[in-house]
């Protein structure tokens, strides 16, 4: 007589669940002229508008926060408030931010002599 397989594991090996990629943190389109892209983790490039005295002072990957107020976001850093982002941008920030609760965070990304201040700023 044969003798029967009495493990109590099935023989056939079950395919292990792969692991899918997550999706990594990518910023939108370049900062130029007030346009503003959001990627797949809620970051937007843009150049910053009414920009104040402490501008000229901001320097590349200088830490930022982005402060909701009324229908603007300023934009403030350690050495004060270094603008608002543009009004289009705004609106979608602000939008983004209250359907999470979740706070606004990025970096300088440029600055020219002029003082232009370009800035990545992310929802997290």
């Amino acid at each position: 007589m044969g003798s029967k397989n009495t493990s109590p594991f099935p023989s056939k090996k079950q395919p292990s669940p792969t692991p899918r990629p997550k999706p990594t943190k990518t910023s939108g389109g370049g900062g130029g002229g007030g346009s503003a892209t959001p990627s797949k983790q809620d970051c937007w490039d843009f150049k910053l508008v009414s920009i104040t005295e402490g501008a000229a002072r901001a320097k590349t990957e200088m830490s930022i926060d982005g402060i909701p107020q009324g229908a603007r976001v300023m934009i403030h850093a350690d050495i004060g408030v270094l603008g608002y982002a543009p009004a289009v941008e705004s609106t979608r920030i602000i939008a983004a931010q209250q359907k999470t609760g979740g706070t606004l965070n990025g970096h300088v990304t440029s600055t020219n002599s002029g003082g232009d201040v370009s800035v990545h700023l992310c929802l997290s």
